[in-house]
């Protein structure tokens, strides 16, 4: 009886311990193609708002998986022009937070609160959004 017990431990053993090792073998490919889908789309919204962030290689599974698209080169970055004179007196309540961009030029540094956003530029000139992105207050230098 004790023998039988033990095989049966033994067999549940196996059975558990195989189980993950199948389900790691197995590809979802609808997912590597949503993933993949994304990162484009992450990307592409980057190179819109000029951000750069370091490139990641993509993950072993969705390097591996056949079905998975092929992804183009990424173009080089863009050239930027260089910032308009700051014109502060054109500033306006209400505005996008791009329009206010063409206006001053990116800000020297960002600071993110959940019901607003302030940009900070050279001196104690600033620009404050509301929680929509529009442009709220800033400060006349």
């Amino acid at each position: 009886m004790r023998q039988r017990l033990a095989m049966t431990a033994i067999f549940c053993g196996l059975v558990i311990g195989f189980i993950p090792i199948v389900s790691a073998q197995t590809t979802d490919t609808a997912t590597d193609q949503r993933i993949t889908a994304l990162e484009a789309r992450v990307a592409a919204l980057e190179r819109r708002e000029g951000i750069t962030s370091p490139t990641t290689a993509p993950s072993a599974t969705i390097a591996a998986s056949p079905a998975a698209p092929v992804a183009a080169a990424a173009p080089s970055a863009p050239v930027v022009a260089p910032a308009p004179p700051a014109d502060w007196s054109a500033l306006h309540r209400g505005m996008t937070q791009r329009q206010v961009i063409a206006v001053l030029g990116n800000p020297g540094n960002k600071q993110v609160m959940p019901m607003s956003e302030t940009w900070y530029y050279d001196g104690d000139r600033r620009v404050q959004f509301d929680r929509n992105g529009y442009l709220d207050s800033w400060s006349v230098p």
